[in-house]
C-alpha cells in the first residue's frame, strides 16, 4: 500500500524537513560532489528583471548561491552541492516567501539530461527517507516517483497544464507565477 503525504505530517514539520536535508546531503556525498558554503552577503546580485535582492548595508543577500558556485566550478570543483538559505523581494505569487532554503548544484561535463536522471534519483531517495513509496498522493493528486518520468518541453507543458499558452505567459511577464502554480 502507498504511503501518503499525512506521513511527513504526522513525522512534525521539522522532523521531516531535517530527514530531507540529511537525505538530500547523503545523496550527493553518495554520488561524488563536495559540499560547499559561499558568502550569503554579495556586492552585487545578478541581474534578473523578476528577482529582487534584499539589500545588506551596501551589499545584498543573495537571492541564490549560483555565481560563487559558478566561480568555483570555473576554478575546477567539477561537482559542488549547497543547501542555504536565499533572499528575495518583489516576486511574484502565492507561494512566495522572503527567507527560504535552497538547494543548487553542479556538474561540469554534462547536460541537462544527465542533470534530469539526477533529479529522477534524487526525489525517490528523499522520498524514501520519509517512508513514502513509489506514489505520493498529495493536493488530490497521485505522483508517480518511480523512474523513467515523462520528458515534455516547456511549451507542451503550457499546453498541457496552464490556461494560457507559453507565448502569452513570456509576452505578459507571467510566466514564472504561471509555472509555481
Amino acid at each position: 500500500m502507498a504511503k501518503n503525504w499525512t506521513l511527513v505530517k504526522r513525522q512534525g514539520a521539522l522532523r521531516a524537513r531535517a530527514n530531507i536535508l540529511q537525505a538530500i546531503r547523503l545523496f550527493f556525498i553518495h554520488e561524488g560532489y563536495f559540499e560547499v558554503e559561499t558568502p550569503h552577503r554579495i556586492p552585487a546580485p545578478a541581474p534578473e528583471s523578476h528577482i529582487d535582492a534584499v539589500p545588506s548595508g551596501s551589499w545584498f543577500l543573495h537571492t541564490s548561491p549560483e555565481l560563487c558556485m559558478k566561480r568555483l566550478l570555473a576554478a575546477g570543483y567539477d561537482k559542488i552541492f549547497q543547501i542555504c538559505r536565499c533572499w528575495r523581494e518583489g516576486e511574484r505569487g502565492s507561494q512566495h516567501t522572503p527567507e527560504f532554503t535552497l538547494l543548487e548544484w553542479y556538474r561540469a561535463n554534462s547536460d541537462y539530461l544527465e542533470l534530469m536522471e539526477e533529479c529522477e534519483a534524487l526525489i525517490p531517495r528523499v522520498a524514501s527517507t520519509l517512508g513514502l513509496r513509489e506514489t505520493l498522493h498529495y493536493h488530490g493528486q497521485t505522483i508517480e516517483l518511480s523512474p523513467p518520468w515523462e520528458r515534455i518541453s516547456v511549451d507542451d507543458a503550457f499546453e498541457r497544464h496552464a490556461h494560457i499558452p507559453m507565448k502569452k505567459a513570456l509576452a505578459e511577464h507571467r510566466f514564472d507565477q504561471i509555472m509555481v502554480e
